[in-house]
């Protein structure tokens, strides 16, 4: 009769880790037979590995969103809701990589909860229409879980929470109408953080939609840039269908400046997209410029010099006479000369 080994798992706690994305709890291992010397055995080499408290039994498997967002839930109990970063990886979204995660749970459970970096709030309702990931696990929708974020880390660390909120915009996760909503819904609610709503309302009113967007739009003023309109719609020349809109259009030159912010293509998805739509800019007449952020940051001169002299070789090729809007004189007469 063959032995099983010291380190082999029941089947009572695989049917356990397989209903909960792949995590168990020290009382669940107990309760199949696993004895709390083979748990801390195993967990010190490296067999399974620690969640919050819980395991992930399966040792070739890495850590994923979906473990931590599990072992969360079976620490806070099963009316909790996974919010935060964590929420927007389970719907598919990839967040950015330069930011640290924001852990965030909305849990009814009277008592405290307390998991080492996660935002536990107590009592707190879920937004609307939350989401069932395909192992039962209930997240808060990507909208919502980026404004948890917003709410969370807007006094305690504005930088990160211009970044978050950049990005959210950027990847069309929230909008206007979504603030708008969320003031509405959440600002007399009694959570904390509302003002950073509010805030974010305004920014997102702002017009342009990312922080580099805004830097951009401020160089050409300063440097008396005009020409530039947003929101421009392009037309494919051969049938009129729309091939793409437009923050910073130059109708008259067919000039698109586009401005990359810290969270730019934060997918793959999002890089092909965006390749594709500049192609079909580019093949409908259209010259583009890319910007960086270390550029519009470090470099706000030279992006104004580089526009200007593309600008100039521009009326020159499509044989303007007078110098387009923003030119400076210096540039005009080195066109006409």
């Amino acid at each position: 009769m063959s032995r099983l080994s010291p380190y082999s798992t029941p089947e009572a706690l695989k049917v356990f880790a397989n209903s909960q994305g792949g995590c168990v709890t020290f009382d669940q291992a107990a309760e199949c037979g696993v004895d709390r010397h083979a748990i801390r055995r195993r967990k010190r080499l490296g067999v399974w590995r620690e969640c919050f408290g819980c395991f992930v039994i399966d040792p070739h498997q890495p850590i994923t969103a979906l473990h931590l967002a599990w072992a969360m839930r079976l620490r806070a109990g099963p009316t909790s809701i996974v919010s935060g970063s964590l929420a927007i990886e389970l719907a598919g979204l990839s967040v950015p990589a330069d930011q640290p995660p924001r852990l965030i749970l909305l849990t009814r459970v009277p008592q405290r909860v307390r998991l080492a970096g996660v935002h536990v709030c107590v009592g707190k309702r879920a937004g609307t229409k939350p989401r069932t990931h395909d192992s039962g696990l209930v997240f808060q929708a990507p909208s919502e879980a980026a404004l948890d974020i917003l709410q969370r880390i807007g006094g305690r660390a504005p930088h990160e929470w211009l970044q978050w909120l950049d990005w959210s915009l950027q990847q069309r996760i929230l909008t206007v109408g979504h603030l708008d909503r969320a003031c509405r819904r959440r600002v007399n609610s009694g959570r904390a953080g509302s003002k950073w709503l509010r805030a974010a309302r305004e920014y997102a009113r702002g017009g342009t939609q990312s922080a580099a967007e805004r830097l951009l739009r401020s160089i050409l003023d300063t440097h008396s840039i005009g020409g530039f309109e947003g929101d421009h719609q392009v037309r494919d020349p051969r049938d009129g269908t729309p091939i793409a809109r437009l923050d910073f259009a130059h109708p008259a030159l067919k000039l698109n400046l586009e401005a990359d912010g810290r969270a730019f293509h934060s997918s793959r998805a999002h890089f092909e997209r965006d390749r594709e739509r500049q192609n079909r800019v580019v093949r409908s007449g259209w010259q583009v410029l890319r910007f960086t952020w270390d550029m519009l940051t470090r470099e706000p001169a030279e992006v104004a010099a580089s526009i200007q002299e593309v600008m100039a070789d521009r009326a020159a090729e499509r044989g303007h006479l007078l110098a387009p809007e923003g030119l400076d004189q210096s540039v005009t007469s080195d066109v006409t000369d």
